[in-house]
């Protein structure tokens, strides 16, 4: 379970503050996409490593980030970089000529900021959920493919959108397993105390035609 979000296009900060921000507010994230531009060597670093599990014949594109949440509103050294803080950028390229999305997730302390790949492609976790999704699905993996160690995550698709920001929604998460396709159905409920998720079952179909088990989270 993971606490709720502020979700903002990170384009519009790099060129105006964001409108819905306090007059504070709006020069706290403006110096965090700031911040997030001084940390694309990172950014890349880290994607491209991904990228190679994911398909070492097919290297990233330029990044382009449109869209940042904030977990944890940043505090700023004299320098101006974050100095405490957590946040998640959804960025959009290419892979092989073909448009894919793919993610990062930033921690900021007093020793730095850490850099993570979130999950590749549509998925609206930040990194920290991501990561309870992905343990999550490798279990079932195990489970289901017994002995099998060699897993990456592949894609992730949007399978129902969510209305607003307390809707549920449903992501189709797809890895390759041993060399084999394999895809789950991950629900996701938003809550008061944070997002709750559960998954279908591991399966060779295609993961669009999964229901995940469905249930009313008490608020």
């Amino acid at each position: 379970m993971r606490n709720m979000m502020r979700t903002l296009p990170l384009l519009a900060l790099l060129a105006v503050p964001a409108a819905y921000a306090a007059e504070d507010d709006q020069r706290l994230m403006a110096a965090l996409a700031n911040a997030s531009e001084q940390l694309m060597p990172q950014v890349a670093t880290v994607l491209a490593h991904q990228q190679r599990q994911i398909s070492a014949k097919c290297p990233l594109g330029k990044l382009v980030a449109d869209e940042v949440n904030v977990m944890e509103l940043p505090a700023f050294n004299l320098d101006g970089m974050p100095e405490r803080g957590d946040w998640h950028i959804r960025y959009t390229t290419t892979a092989c000529k073909e448009k894919v999305a793919r993610s990062a997730s930033f921690h900021a302390t007093a020793k730095g900021v850490q850099v993570e790949a979130g999950a590749p492609g549509d998925s609206r976790t930040d990194g920290r959920l991501a990561k309870d999704v992905w343990a999550s699905f490798q279990k079932a993996a195990v489970r289901a493919k017994p002995g099998c160690t060699a897993m990456v995550l592949r894609d992730t698709k949007l399978v129902e959108t969510p209305k607003d920001g307390s809707s549920i929604w449903r992501e189709a998460w797809i890895g390759r397993v041993c060399g084999q396709e394999m895809g789950q159905i991950v629900s996701f409920y938003p809550t008061p105390r944070g997002t709750m998720f559960r998954m279908s079952l591991p399966s060779e179909e295609l993961p669009e035609q999964q229901l995940a088990p469905t249930y009313q989270p008490v608020r």
